[in-house]
This record gives structure tokens, C-alpha cells and sequence, in this order.
């Protein structure tokens, strides 16, 4: 395995001019230093993820449980599984909750949108989703908040879900008219949604990191989401303090989902490509949205299973918040 290099990463000047190439490995390493762990064709199974974050990083000696993170690479042709000899993924120290679930519920929460689904399939619990575009995505994360609430023999997970509001956009007519479609109390499905607004990027770090765990423990939601996470990073930021910030957050939610095991649904209508990229090793799912006339272009750029697919969704002339994005035609390319 001598092409793997301790203390970095494959990086292209690696490959050029060169031809020997099967498919993309994943590169295991530590953010702090990036001293690779393990480079290994498939992608690891949660246990032996649930054992590195109680590790620490074998050189730099930060805990891995901030600071790990993998990306994909093409390797030669002879590569084979590469673990760091100070890593050991075999322990009977690490203890897992017995945790019962429905056949349902393996499907993960669908969104009642026909090409979303298609996308994405469902948001299953320890997976990390990012829908990014305009005004689309909080209409979509909002239903997936009133249809978090369906009894499990309608594919919902018969619990709350946990806003929080990082664009300062939820709508409250957006989501009793979802409600109603559904033919719940309205009062109710008000009631079983915890929203909390940031109006800084440190108010957002402070209630993902901190304040959110309060609310698992007090009120155990089943969703969680984070609505319009890059908004408050572009205004009056410097860049380099967005980005300490960011990798912040993005450990913050990472913890979260192994810890707690419920589908986080992150969104973005706003244009922050450098944000993307630093947030991207973060996501499970990533899938951006464009509105053009009379239809939505949906592309999945990311997905642990799915390949990359595009849809051509027509629309009819109804505001989104009428038609519920009710499709009329979808076109899939790929």
C-alpha cells in the first residue's frame, strides 16, 4: 500500500498522466492534521464509525470525534483496505443501545413530493441531508416536519421535529395549509414543532451544539432541521471566521446524528459556493434545486448509494404554496 502517504492526502498531481485507474476509494483522516486512517472501497458501517470517534488521531492526538472526516479518491488498480496500525476498529468496550424499529420505518420519511423522493428516496435516520436552491427548499422541509407527525402505517414517524431557523423564514400559513392537506389539528401540529430562531452565526453554532440536546432530551424529536444554514455566514463575515465557524457546526451536527440517530435535513437558499464546498465531507445527501420557467431542475450531487440523477420537474402556474408542488410530468436524465 505504498501509495498512501501518512500524512496527507491523494491529491490529482498523484495521477496525472496516468491511466491506471479502477474507482474511487474512501480516504479516512483526521481534519486537524490530515494523517490518514484508512483508505477503504466501501464506506464504513456505523459501529466501526462509533469506534474511530473514540479515538484519537494517532498523530496530532486531537479527538477524532471532531475531527473526523473521509472523501472519495481514485486510487491505482492494486489498491487494497489500508487501516492505520495504531487504529483498531475491534473493541467490546463501546456500548450500543438496543433500539427496535418498524419495516416502515427502514424506508426512512418521505416528502410526498414525487421527484424529492425520487431523489432521495427517504431521510433515514443517521444520514445527513443538504437541499439547496431557492424558495423550494424550506417548502420542502416544512413538509417533511408536518409528515414526521403521520402515524407509521402513513410513513411518518408519529413524533416531533426541531426547526431551527437560520433564515428567519418559516412559515406558519406554509405550514397549516400542509397540515390541513393532511387532515391534522392544526393546533397540534403547531404544537409538534419546536422552532428556534438564530439570527448570528454563533446563535446557530450555540443551538445546534448546545441547546439542541436540551431539546432531545426534554421532547425526543424524531427530525431535525436545519433551515437556510449558509444565510447568516454572508453577511458582514470575514471568510476566514465563517469557515472556523462552519467546520464547528458541522461537527456539532455530525455528533448529533450519531448520537441520536434521527435524519437531519439541512437547507440553503442562499448562493454560498465556498460554504458548500467546506460543508459538503459533512452530508450524506446533497441536492440542489433551480427554478426555471414553468419547472424545477433537481440534480443529486451526493448520495451514499444512488448515483448522480437529474429531473426536469414540469409545474403548473399555482404558487408553490397552493399546488404543494402537485407534479404534472418529470422527466429523469441519468
Amino acid at each position: 500500500m505504498a501509495v498512501v502517504r501518512q500524512r496527507e492526502l491523494f491529491t490529482e498531481q498523484d495521477f496525472l498522466g496516468t491511466s491506471q485507474f479502477r474507482s474511487y476509494f474512501l480516504i479516512y483522516h483526521c481534519k486537524a492534521c490530515f494523517q490518514v486512517l484508512a483508505v477503504s472501497e466501501d464506506r464504513f458501517p456505523q459501529r466501526q464509525i462509533d469506534i474511530l470517534v473514540h479515538e484519537k488521531c494517532p498523530s496530532c492526538m486531537q479527538e477524532l470525534a471532531v475531527n473526523l472526516a473521509y472523501r472519495t479518491a481514485e486510487v491505482p488498480v492494486d489498491t487494497q483496505f489500508w487501516m492505520h496500525p495504531k487504529i483498531k476498529l475491534r473493541k467490546n468496550e463501546v456500548k450500543y443501545p438496543v433500539r427496535f424499529t418498524t419495516a416502515r420505518s427502514l424506508f426512512g420519511l418521505s416528502s410526498g413530493i414525487t421527484f424529492v423522493d425520487t431523489l432521495i428516496g427517504g431521510l433515514a435516520p443517521d444520514n445527513i441531508t443538504l437541499i439547496k436552491g431557492s424558495k423550494l427548499p424550506l417548502l420542502i422541509a416544512e413538509k417533511y416536519c408536518v409528515r414526521a407527525q403521520l402515524p407509521e402505517q402513513f410513513g411518518g414517524f408519529e413524533g416531533r421535529a426541531l426547526f431551527i431557523d437560520g433564515g428567519n423564514s418559516f412559515d406558519i400559513y406554509l405550514f397549516t395549509s400542509i397540515a390541513r392537506e393532511y387532515g391534522l389539528d392544526f393546533d397540534r401540529a403547531l404544537d409538534r414543532i419546536i422552532i428556534s430562531r438564530a439570527f448570528t452565526p454563533y446563535e446557530l453554532l450555540q443551538l445546534v451544539s448546545k441547546d439542541a440536546e436540551e431539546v432531545f432530551d426534554a421532547y425526543h424529536p424524531q427530525l431535525f432541521v436545519i433551515n437556510d444554514i449558509f444565510n447568516l455566514f454572508t453577511q458582514d463575515v470575514d471568510e476566514g471566521e465563517a469557515k472556523r465557524i462552519l467546520r464547528k457546526l458541522g461537527n456539532a451536527i455530525r455528533k448529533r446524528s450519531q448520537k441520536r440517530h434521527v435524519p437531519i435535513l439541512i437547507t440553503s437558499a442562499s448562493k454560498a459556493d465556498y460554504l458548500e464546498f467546506l460543508f459538503k465531507d459533512y452530508c450524506d445527501t446533497m441536492v440542489e434545486l433551480n427554478d426555471e420557467e414553468h419547472q424545477i431542475r433537481a440534480k443529486l450531487l451526493k448520495h451514499p448509494s444512488k448515483p448522480q440523477i437529474e429531473i426536469v420537474q414540469e409545474l403548473n402556474q399555482r404558487p408553490y404554496n397552493q399546488q404543494l408542488l402537485s407534479p404534472l410530468r418529470t422527466i429523469i436524465n441519468g
